[in-house]
């Protein structure tokens, strides 16, 4: 395949990929967490699983090694997994696909099927604890990995940036969306209860009106200062709120039906199966019949006859020349 011929004619010693021996579809791939992240020192076993119709739809992504990014033996979801056909480009390859996974490692997960977003101390204690970790086909995976060179590895310098910003902009687009949090609406008040309600306070307001005036005309009415306190007090009254209606319980339709008990219908009787047609005689049937018969009528016959001439043989006469002898 040419992505095996890539991965060797150039290795990397950030990255090691190679074809099951049984399977040309399903590789094992080993790579380092990125430099000056959580996931610094790491190093991540796990699968890719190509489609039969390869590099025309793009795999499936499975880790292997816990590392608090991405959950273990759980098909990842990202923009360039089976999970989006849509952003895949046959022009891609498996190198590609690792340096990818290398840059979507400090990228928080937001929810996407088999991403994590542990803590940076537990990703960083499992790290450390991944340098250990063997694959029981490959073996012990950091001793897949070239040595990392004395001036460091410099990620950015990629011959994929490219195509790795165009997937990160994807994946920014495909993340799960939140629920927006809707608040309650209050139920407005019936119509009929609010026309009720200015109804009341009308009738309170008249009455204290007409009371004012009432006592203001009366010969015994009190002092001046005395009716301008009460009608002050009686326009700063609220008016009393009426009681809630009394529900009226409506009548329920299946109360007043009455239960008829359900009588089975009677079960319709089988027919008795019709009577077998007669059995039609061809030819050569009649014949067997005949020659049957016939065979019977010859032996009866044959034994009357025997039956006969031992019956009457004592008289049976010969005639010899005109004289009748004796047998």
């Amino acid at each position: 395949m040419a992505d095996v011929k890539e991965i060797n004619k150039d290795p990397s010693p950030m990255y090691f990929a190679k074809p099951s021996e049984d399977d040309m579809f399903l590789w094992h791939f080993t790579i380092r967490g990125p430099p000056k992240t959580d996931f610094d020192g790491g190093v991540y076993h796990g699968k890719i699983i190509l489609p039969p119709d390869y590099p025309f739809k793009p795999p499936n992504i499975v880790f292997l090694t816990p590392n608090g990014r991405f959950q273990v033996g759980t098909k990842i979801c990202l923009s360039i997994s089976a999970y989006h056909p849509e952003h895949w480009q046959p022009a891609w390859g498996v190198r590609l696909i690792l340096e990818a996974l290398i840059s979507f490692f400090p990228t928080p997960g937001e929810g996407a099927i088999g991403a994590l977003d542990w803590k940076p101390e537990e990703r960083k204690r499992l790290a450390q604890e991944s340098k250990e970790w063997c694959c029981g086909e490959c073996g012990r995976i950091s001793d897949l990995l070239l040595p990392i060179p004395e001036g460091g590895i410099d990620v950015s310098k990629s011959t994929f940036q490219d195509e790795i910003k165009q997937l990160h902009m994807h994946s920014s687009t495909v993340t799960p969306d939140k629920p927006e949090k809707k608040t309650p609406e209050k139920p407005a008040a019936a119509p009929a209860l609010a026309d009720e309600i200015e109804l009341q306070a009308k009738s309170s307001s008249d009455a204290g009106t007409s009371a004012a005036a009432s006592a203001a005309a009366s010969p015994l009415s009190p002092s001046p200062k005395l009716r301008t306190a009460t009608a002050t007090a009686t326009a700063a009254a609220p008016p009393s709120p009426l009681p809630p209606p009394t529900p009226t319980p409506t009548p329920n339709p299946l109360s007043a039906q009455v239960c008829i008990p359900c009588t089975p219908s009677p079960t319709p009787k089988s027919k008795p199966p019709p009577p077998p047609p007669p059995p039609v005689l061809e030819f050569w049937d009649f014949y067997d019949v005949l020659s049957q018969t016939i065979t019977i009528l010859f032996i009866l016959l044959f034994a009357l006859m025997f039956k006969w001439g031992a019956a009457f043989g004592s008289d049976l006469v010969l005639f010899r020349a005109g004289e009748p002898v004796s047998a």
